[in-house]
């Protein structure tokens, strides 16, 4: 049905508070000292990750890592940076900047850390389609070393990754190896309690493998 004039005009008040929000965020990334730019992506990333404004942060984390940081803030950056400019569709500079971010992290010897990079560069590539890719990344760089490291939260969480990307897929055999790799995601969330059990449940519902 046509929106009342009231609904309308109300719309159009949130956008301009949204547009002036995003406005006054993007003059206030600019004007941040050198010094300051690794302590505020830091604190930030969870936010620009979610929320954005996407290009806004895409910007700030440019500028931060030609600053010349150190290897473990260089790290974080890149991956805010992946991150945001996925959402923001620029899957050429976040394809880039996740593959820094494994071989930063293999130089400091963090294997979570390029098994998580592993991880983006996989969601990027399924994006692109590139399904075969991203399940050899998912089944070879990312999902063995949580195994390794006994991170059962995102070993499940690969898993269930996967199991997308199968689905996505669709050969044959697929869907049968994605039910199962679901199932057993599903079951270690709830016995962990963990949110990622209703997001496993939902897909199980999406696809009809409940």
């Amino acid at each position: 049905p046509p929106r009342a004039a009231g609904d309308e005009a109300e719309q159009g008040r949130r956008w301009k508070e949204v547009l002036a929000e995003h406005a006054a965020l993007s003059a206030w990334l600019s004007g941040i000292k050198d010094e300051q730019r690794v302590r505020v992506e830091r604190t930030g990333s969870w936010f620009a990750i979610r929320v954005g404004p996407f290009h806004v942060w895409l910007s700030f984390c440019e500028r931060l890592l030609r600053a010349g940081i150190e290897p473990r803030d260089r790290s974080n950056a890149l991956w805010t940076l992946g991150n945001v400019a996925h959402s923001a569709g620029q899957l050429d500079r976040a394809l880039e900047a996740a593959r820094d971010k494994v071989e930063v992290d293999r130089a400091l010897g963090d294997e979570r850390g390029a098994a998580l990079a592993a991880g983006l560069i996989a969601d990027i590539l399924m994006a692109r389609g590139e399904l075969d890719e991203a399940l050899r990344i998912c089944r070879e760089e990312e999902l063995p070393v949580y195994e390794r490291l006994g991170d059962v939260r995102e070993r499940l969480v690969a898993q269930a990754n996967i199991a997308l990307l199968l689905l996505r897929r669709a050969r044959r055999g697929d869907r049968e190896e994605a039910s199962g790799l679901l199932a057993g995601a599903r079951a270690a969330a709830e016995r962990m309690r963990l949110p990622e059990a209703r997001q496993i449940q939902s897909i199980q519902e999406k696809f009809g493998l409940v």
